[in-house]
């Protein structure tokens, strides 16, 4: 059964799914359940835009940057009128290419998010009949994204935040019943001014920790820099001092005990002289002569 695109997108927005499902033919009661679940992963998927948009934004432009190198390579392969599997293999080429891009280059992600994400919220506000309003809404996206060259984190919390919050708020709004009509839009700018409050605040943290990990390594680096000068300048005061003033070498080990063992020795040869002049017959003239004899042998 043929289903008008625009007025499916209608009643989405409008969140009655019991309408669609009719339109769409299937029976409720067969795919409740695959729908619920579809339904709930959106969601997640919504609130994990909200809460951690910058924080995950390397997957998110790896994902969208897969999806769209795909689209736009077999587009572009089937306006050049070519075999469908050269088609499938520039797709899958140019949505690899994108992914690796947008993953590896912090500024060509945040970019890229910024310009599908924008270009998305475009369509889904201005409902493009013709081309002319289609390309409108990619400009949107693409001015969007140069928005973000200079103020890459502040746009990139504010869109995603946005974005997220109001998928998220239309997933809540299909899997719980609410039926007050003002209580759907009031969830979804709950969850929005939520979102981006979170993520500035763990913005603001991640800043804070970078400039106090900063401000350590300048400590470090100016009190290595404050000892080096300190040695420096004693070593310069060292030179300065006279030299009645500088420290004096001390003698080695080995010339100290040389001279303890020679004035040891002539305590004891004086000793013995001493006592041997004592004993001789001449009395102490001996004791002189073999003194003085003594003496001149150690000179």
């Amino acid at each position: 059964m043929y289903v008008n695109a625009w007025t499916w997108m209608n009643q989405m927005q409008n969140l009655e799914l019991d309408r669609m499902l009719d339109e769409l033919g299937v029976q409720k009661a067969a795919l409740s359940t695959s729908v619920l679940i579809g339904l709930a992963v959106t969601t997640g998927v919504a609130l994990l835009w909200c809460f951690f948009g910058l924080k995950l934004i390397r997957l998110w432009a790896a994902l969208l940057g897969m999806c769209a190198g795909f689209g736009i390579g077999t587009a572009a392969a089937g306006a050049l009128h070519l075999d469908a599997t050269v088609a499938l293999i520039i797709g899958v080429a140019a949505g690899v290419l994108l992914a690796v891009l947008g993953a590896v280059i912090y500024k060509a992600g945040i970019f890229l998010v910024a310009w599908i994400v924008g270009s998305s919220a475009g369509i889904l506000f201005l409902q493009p009949q013709d081309e002319k309003i289609l390309l409108v809404c990619v400009g949107i996206g693409f001015i969007i994204g140069l928005l973000t060259i200079w103020l890459a984190e502040p746009i990139t919390m504010i869109l995603t935040g946005l974005y997220g919050a109001f998928c998220a708020g239309a997933g809540i709004s299909l899997l719980v019943p609410l039926e007050s009509p003002f209580l759907r839009p009031a969830v979804s700018v709950g969850l929005a001014v939520l979102g981006i409050m979170v993520q500035f605040l763990m913005e603001s943290g991640k800043r804070k920790r970078r400039h106090l990990e900063r401000a350590r390594r300048i400590r470090e680096e100016n009190s290595t820099e404050n000892e080096v000068e300190k040695a420096r300048a004693m070593m310069e005061d060292l030179d300065h001092l006279p030299d009645a003033k500088k420290p004096k070498k001390k003698l080695g080990s080995g010339k100290k005990q040389k001279e303890m063992k020679t004035g040891q020795n002539k305590k004891e040869n004086r000793k013995q002289n001493k006592e041997k002049g004592k004993s001789s017959p001449t009395g102490g003239n001996s004791g002189e002569d073999d003194d003085i004899t003594f003496l001149d042998l150690d000179e």
